[in-house]
């Protein structure tokens, strides 16, 4: 093992005292830009870049867990200096808003700095460095949290924080004189979670309708509860700064389409998420941020910085069968679901497609859901349990539910609930097909009726995409294959997975084909947003040596699919060392 070369290079900034903080910081940063990763290229007009922001501590541990949504002052005053070096402009929320309305251009890497929960750090520590640097921010208050009394603890996720970890009201109305700062609301009491199926997964209070009783809370009374709660924070702003808030914070960054238009009818202007991206003028009602946690070092924020914008997404994938996971029943199915989570996040990967229906004879056609709807019968309550315990206990950022490729029992308007009831309480990236090839018609039947959910369901997520799976054989891998699968779904779908076959792991075309067949994959990347090669699981050292000859040759992104309904842990195990984002994160 060699040092790290950088663990000798310490900066000794005080940040006790602002003025010397932040010529302290410009000296730091001298030294980091020895360190500094290329600079992006500026973002499009329009388009600016979100910041999530928590807690600032004197005492934060450098490059700590992930889980710990904290920064030290010292870093606080770094990356200020680092965004000030390398071109970024912190802007206004007001700038923002209007920008949006027409006027002002933004300047080129515009910058929105934000800090959540109304630490008493932002007081003591973050204002002072903003008036230091004469750069904007937005404060987001959970108000119940503010109503706590002196002396008594505040419930934050799983733990405790005493009272005096948060600002006063009194404070806040100081704060709340100053240019520099727009106060948001984080909700009342929206930041926690609540029962959300019949296994008793604690889910976001604001996206999710309370299981109780045995059943789920009806919706009207689900949007009331949100609706209700929102209105009380902006009263107690209001009431305590003299203005009332018009831009929301989501506790946890979840959001519905329902929810969006909530706080529309309610005169907010913006709504920040937790999404990844650049953010634009266009779209304020959903504002993706970076969320910054850990406390980085400046070598590791600078990496973030650049990845954030150059760096190609990147996915690695695994399908899961419910029918694996349910088994003889619910007793069976929670130690196999215990056992498949265990493998998917020892695997370090990002991405999972889960069919949601039950194929006794695999003719592609639905016997029975695992989710609750009003016209197909349900097998099993486990869909939304499943991809709530891949994302929060497995690590799994995207999930894809797979669907039936058609409904021949229903007519158009059942069809619609169905993806209705679908959409309610699931946490998912998309909707997953798959379909053979040249099914031009299949495929635009689908895009259609996600058009429609998406138009006509407000509790659906806008952003749910379109993904297709189709088999890949050793023919399809020559020059000029990926043309049989582009002309049908351009334009159309979102993602491509594109399985490849067995006998195509065995026979393999060399080196400059598989150059070539991923370069006709990176000129469709205008067409198709992102592209996934799977491998079967069974193919052994066959398949893991064909997936790192694709990573040799530049793919993106590579996933497994079982051969059968059941995954099988030593076939996997074999992948992990290639299929790993957390052993090797910047692949490829």
């Amino acid at each position: 093992m060699t040092a790290n070369p950088n663990t000798s290079m310490k900066c000794s900034c005080d940040t006790t005292g602002y003025s010397r903080a932040r010529r302290q910081a410009a000296v730091c940063a001298a030294f980091l830009l020895v360190l500094a990763l290329p600079v992006s290229s500026a973002l499009g007009a329009g388009r600016f870049l979100a910041i999530s922001y928590h807690d600032v501590r004197y005492d934060a541990h450098v490059n700590a867990s992930e889980s710990q949504p904290t920064v030290s002052a010292a870093n606080l005053a770094k990356q200020f200096q680092w965004l000030a070096d390398h071109g970024y402009t912190p802007v206004s929320m007001q700038r923002i808003i209007d920008a949006s309305a027409g006027g002002a251009q933004l300047p080129e890497r515009a910058v929105l700095l934000t800090f959540d929960d109304g630490f008493r750090s932002f007081q003591d520590i973050v204002l002072p460095l903003l008036e230091e640097f004469r750069y904007p921010a937005v404060l987001a208050l959970v108000t119940s949290w503010l109503e706590v009394a002196p002396g008594r603890n505040v419930r934050y996720g799983t733990e405790y924080k005493p009272r005096e970890a948060f600002l006063t009201w009194r404070q806040i109305h100081e704060i709340g004189r100053s240019p520099l700062v727009e106060i948001a609301s984080h909700s009342h009491d929206l930041h926690r979670g609540v029962i959300g199926n019949p296994q008793g997964n604690s889910q976001p209070a604001a996206t999710t309708r309370i299981y109780s009783g045995g059943g789920y809370e009806p919706q009207q009374r689900y949007l009331d509860r949100v609706r209700d709660d929102i209105v009380a924070s902006l009263d107690l702003i209001e009431r305590h700064t003299g203005r009332r808030p018009r831009v929301m914070a989501w506790p946890f960054g979840a959001y519905t389409r329902e929810t969006t238009q909530l706080i529309r009818d309610l005169g907010m202007v913006a709504a920040l998420t937790l999404e990844s991206g650049d953010a634009d003028v266009g779209r304020l009602d959903r504002i993706p941020r970076l969320y910054l946690s850990g406390n980085p070092d400046m070598r590791a924020f600078a990496r973030l910085m650049h990845d954030y914008f150059e760096r190609p997404t990147i996915k690695r994938s695994i399908r899961i069968g419910l029918d694996d996971i349910y088994g003889d029943g619910a007793d069976a199915g929670e130690r196999r679901l215990g056992e498949v989570l265990d493998t998917v996040k020892e695997l370090g990967i990002n991405t999972a497609v889960v069919k949601a229906f039950r194929d006794e004879d695999d003719d592609g056609a639905a016997e029975s859901m695992y989710f609750p709807n009003r016209h197909l019968p349900m097998r099993a309550d486990l869909l939304n349990r499943v991809i709530w315990q891949l994302r929060t206990r497995a690590g799994i950022r995207w999930v894809y539910v797979w669907m039936p490729a058609g409904f021949d029992s229903l007519d158009a308007g059942q069809e619609f609930e169905v993806l209705e009831d679908l959409g309610r309480n699931l946490y998912l990236t998309g909707l997953f097909i798959e379909t053979p090839k040249r099914a031009r018609r299949m495929v635009h039947e689908w895009a259609e009726r996600l058009q429609v959910w998406q138009n006509a369901s407000a509790s659906a997520n806008s952003e749910i995409r379109l993904a297709m799976g189709r088999s890949l054989s050793e023919h399809d891998l020559g020059k000029g294959g990926l043309g049989r699968f582009g002309e049908d779904v351009e334009g159309v779908v979102d993602d491509l997975f594109l399985m490849l076959s067995p006998s195509a792991v065995d026979d393999l075309p060399g080196h400059d084909e598989i150059v070539g067949f991923i370069g006709e994959l990176a000129k469709a990347r205008s067409k198709l947003v992102d592209y996934v090669l799977e491998i079967p699981a069974a193919s052994g050292e066959k398949g893991v040596a064909a997936v790192r000859r694709f990573l040799a040759a530049g793919l993106p992104s590579v996933g497994v699919y079982p051969s059968g309904s059941r995954i099988d842990e030593t076939d996997l195990e074999r992948f992990r060392a290639q299929l790993s984002l957390r052993d090797h994160p910047s692949r490829p």
